[in-house]
């Protein structure tokens, strides 16, 4: 297919599906809504007809199946059935959870969406694969005999499962508070709580899964606790880094057409390639802003600088890739970069000859 033509089918297939879901909530609603039995068989045997039929578009064509669409109102009655009787079942066969009594009681939590129809938050198809998965690899973790508890096997699967659910990111934040309290010296903390960021930075995660897609990742959430955490005993330690004053004349601010949180950005990968060697981004923030100015601020304050360089937000850096681009473009139009590269792949085919 020609992309003009796949864009078709994707839309065409899209529609069909949007017009199957809608079709089969009005037979639900005329299920609900009739008392006599032959016109319940019918329905039934309509709705049945339609919800194959969805589920053969799911199968066949996938690639153009849209999983952010809302599921089929029966689709949600008969989910919320078996995740209750599910969760009966593992009530059961859960031991008691002395370190994290909550732990469960938040995972089933997350399933109350399926209980009641609510037209202000309807439950997408990516949301119940998210439930299925999340149920049977849970259902795994009861039955099976490891050395490792049931809680710590539940938390390390709602990481690699991206639970992004708020009360489980203060879970693992006073998971890591109990740890380091314990510690005596601001040093040991400090180390750490370094150690957190590189464990999380590091953490294997299941791709395209995420438990709420608009809130952010679970590790995100994290990181950013912890480099919070990591600042506030910083201050607290260590005396605060006052610069050189220098008369108003003597200092000439370097103008930039980038903003502040782009600003911010820019220094914040810089360090982490290793081109800046300050590793104290306080300290650097402190120098950026006296020394530099952005195109909508004259006078940058270095706390909001150092803020938006540990929490990034995404405009600006999608804004900062598109600078890089101009860059990288820059430099092939100006040096002949593009014509040089392949010259010399050239002169060296010629030369094995």
């Amino acid at each position: 297919f020609s992309l003009q033509k796949e864009k078709q089918l994707e839309l065409f297939v899209q529609r069909y599906q949007s017009s199957i879901i809608h079709l089969a909530d009005i037979l639900v609603q005329y299920i609900e809504g009739t008392k006599e039995s032959r016109f319940q068989k019918l329905y039934k045997v309509l709705l049945l007809l339609l919800e194959r039929l969805l589920s053969f578009i799911e199968d066949f064509f996938s690639r153009y199946f849209d999983l952010d669409a809302k599921i089929p109102e029966s689709y949600r009655i008969l989910s919320n059935k078996e995740f209750q009787s599910a969760f009966a079942l593992i009530k059961t066969k859960a031991k008691n959870f002395s370190s994290y009594p909550a732990l469960l009681e938040i995972i089933i939590e997350s399933y109350e969406i399926f209980e009641l129809r609510n037209p202000q938050r309807p439950i997408t198809f990516r949301r119940l694969i998210y439930h299925k998965k999340l149920l049977s690899a849970i259902f795994k973790i009861m039955d099976q005999k490891k050395d490792t508890t049931q809680e710590e096997e539940l938390i390390n699967l709602l990481q690699y499962l991206n639970f992004n659910h708020n009360r489980f990111v203060y879970i693992l934040t006073a998971k890591i508070s109990i740890v380091v309290n314990e510690l005596l010296s601001p040093a040991a903390k400090l180390e750490n709580l370094n150690w957190q960021v590189k464990f999380y930075s590091q953490l294997h995660t299941k791709p395209q899964f995420r438990l709420h897609p608009h809130l952010p990742d679970l590790k995100e959430n994290c990181i950013h606790w912890l480099q919070e955490e990591i600042y506030f005993l910083e201050k607290k330690t260590q005396p605060t880094f006052i610069l050189p004053q220098l008369p108003a004349k003597e200092i000439t601010p370097i103008e930039t057409s980038l903003s502040v949180p782009q600003l911010a950005f820019i220094i914040k990968i810089l360090i982490e390639i290793g081109i800046i060697k300050n590793q104290s981004c306080r300290n650097l923030t402190q120098m950026t802003a006296l020394y530099f100015k952005t195109k909508n601020t004259e006078i940058i304050s270095p706390e909001s600088l150092r803020i938006k360089a540990y929490a990034p937000d995404r405009a600006a850096v999608s804004k900062v890739k598109d600078i890089l681009l101009l860059l990288l473009n820059h430099i092939n139009t100006k040096f002949k970069i593009h014509v040089l590269i392949p010259l010399l792949s050239y002169a060296l085919e010629e030369s094995q000859l």
